[in-house]
């Protein structure tokens, strides 16, 4: 299974529509999330490849501002709760004028066994 399918599934449970990197012109959502992943790191254990290690980081956009808190709340309980997840950190909103949303910047570890 590829890092993008792992993804889409452990955040499934937000129901919020997920795009690698952005979201495809003439799409109208008012809620959504875009996602890409980094390689980090390798881990070898007795010089056998155990697992990579990589940085996820998610953007949550949205046109309603009273959204936000809940949909980062969800996030963090879904990274703290699943055992290959770690390090959640949300690194604030912004407001983009030209399309009238809200982007919240959050980023976690997963570990990637293959």
């Amino acid at each position: 299974m590829q890092i993008n399918e792992i993804i889409c599934i452990l955040l499934r449970d937000l129901n919020c529509n997920m795009f690698y990197i952005h979201k495809p012109d003439g799409i109208e959502l008012d809620e959504y999330i875009t996602f890409n992943a980094t390689l980090k790191d390798e881990w070898f254990s007795n010089n056998f490849y155990e697992s990579n290690t990589f940085v996820i980081t998610i953007n949550i956009l949205t046109k309603n501002i009273s959204n936000i808190s809940d949909l980062v709340n969800q996030v963090k309980n879904i990274i703290d709760n699943d055992k290959n997840c770690y390090g959640f950190s949300c690194r604030g909103s912004s407001f983009i004028k030209d399309t009238n949303e809200f982007q919240t910047v959050c980023s976690f570890n997963l570990l990637y066994f293959d």
